[in-house]
């Protein structure tokens, strides 16, 4: 049955309205000569409505004049009807069709390009590196070779220590990772200091080239000399070395954070306000009402579906009441040294920590302030290059030629 309706409809098949005393004797003679009838209605004793083929239409006409039956048609449907509207509109379709055969084209394309993870690297020196290896806005999605992009931007592009490519539609995502600077070095032939990092309690030194500034258990600021690289014998000769060494030294960490005594915690309504979207590339077409959220407090979930170029997304927006939470100061004074502990552990490993201590105090807006103090121990030295003061007339060797 199915495969014949489908028949039916591309060759085409009328809505009949019959009418006479006959309409037994004219069924009878159509299906004597094989003209299939369906959807048959009897409306009274007299009239009838049914469906026939465009062609069995044809073949009923001398069946009416011989029964004396009237028939009017009360519609024409199916293929056959469409093309001829189809060629009527014939602009129209062709629109159409150029518009389908344009969107696919353009869906091929590259139409955007996101650099992401980028902190302190331009995001046109990115651009124009992309550039380089023809990776931009227009060419097709399909000649992207992704290793080759992520293999130019790590070469070319010293900070740069990872690439990743996604594709989103016409949109290509570039996302890379920098590579932490390295600390300044002092090539071992200039002359330099060893000096302070930090304030700190001279614990421990070693010396490998120079002479020391300071003795262990002295106090140093930021920045004071604790292995000169300026060495003077007892015949005053001056010379200019490469201090080495290691200094190591008690150093403090303080943080302080506040917190309230309360809180406020969401209490949702069943209240859900839905927004749709269908985007052609990155241009949103809204299929809701109203773009205004009729609610003060609420969350937002997006769900995005991809389909090549279309993106169909639906936006629910969850309203909720906040309700103030009083808390207790033992809970807030937990919550505040866990944080204020993650925190120092973040800045230096578990071992280099010698002790830890807590002081709570409440300020002027009733708000708990918690204050961590910790002593540490850490390498406080670095090098210091001093080659740009003056001493025309020194001259400077390494330690070991002394």
């Amino acid at each position: 049955m199915l495969f014949t309706r489908i028949v039916d409809f591309f060759q085409g098949y009328v809505v009949l309205y019959l009418e006479g005393i006959h309409l037994e004797r004219f069924l009878n003679m159509a299906i004597n000569e094989d003209i299939y009838l369906w959807d048959l209605k009897r409306l009274s004793e007299t009239t009838m409505r049914l469906k026939v083929s465009r062609k069995g239409f044809k073949r009923l006409r001398h069946l009416a004049y011989k029964t004396k039956t009237k028939v009017s048609l009360c519609g024409k449907y199916g293929y056959f009807r469409w093309r001829k509207k189809a060629f009527a509109r014939k602009f129209f379709i062709l629109s159409v069709l150029l518009a389908v055969v344009l969107i696919a084209f353009l869906s091929s394309l590259v139409l955007d390009i996101e650099v992401i993870g980028n902190t302190t690297m331009e995001k046109e020196v990115i651009l124009e590196k992309l550039n380089e290896i023809n990776l931009k806005k227009g060419v097709f999605r399909g000649n992207i070779d992704r290793d080759k992009v992520s293999n130019k931007l790590i070469t070319d592009l010293d900070n740069i220590s990872w690439v990743g490519i996604t594709e989103e539609g016409t949109k290509v995502i570039i996302e890379v990772k920098e590579r932490r600077p390295a600390p300044v070095i002092v090539p071992k032939e200039i002359p330099c200091h060893i000096v302070a990092t930090k304030d700190a309690v001279i614990k421990n030194m070693t010396i490998e080239n120079g002479d020391a500034a300071v003795q262990i258990g002295d106090v140093v600021a930021q920045g004071q000399v604790l292995i000169s690289g300026i060495v003077t014998s007892e015949k005053a000769d001056t010379r200019y070395l490469h201090a080495m060494g290691s200094v190591v030294g008690k150093t403090w960490y303080e943080e302080t954070v506040t917190n309230k005594m309360f809180e406020y915690e969401k209490e949702y309504t069943q209240n859900v306000h839905t927004k749709r979207y269908i985007r052609f590339f990155d241009y949103p077409i809204r299929l809701s009402f109203s773009d205004q959220v009729p609610y003060y407090n609420y969350d937002t979930q997006t769900e995005r579906k991809i389909f090549g170029f279309v993106t169909w997304e639906t936006n629910r927006y969850s309203e909720y009441t906040l309700q103030r939470k009083e808390r207790g100061e033992e809970e807030v004074k937990k919550q505040a040294e866990e944080m204020l502990t993650e925190n120092l552990y973040k800045t230096y490993d578990r071992e280099k920590v010698l002790s830890v201590t807590f002081e709570h105090s409440y300020n002027e807006a009733g708000e708990l302030a918690t204050r961590l103090l910790a002593e540490c121990e850490e390498e406080i030295g670095e090098a210091l290059d001093f080659t740009r003061l003056s001493h025309s007339c020194c001259s400077w060797r390494s330690r070991g030629s002394l």
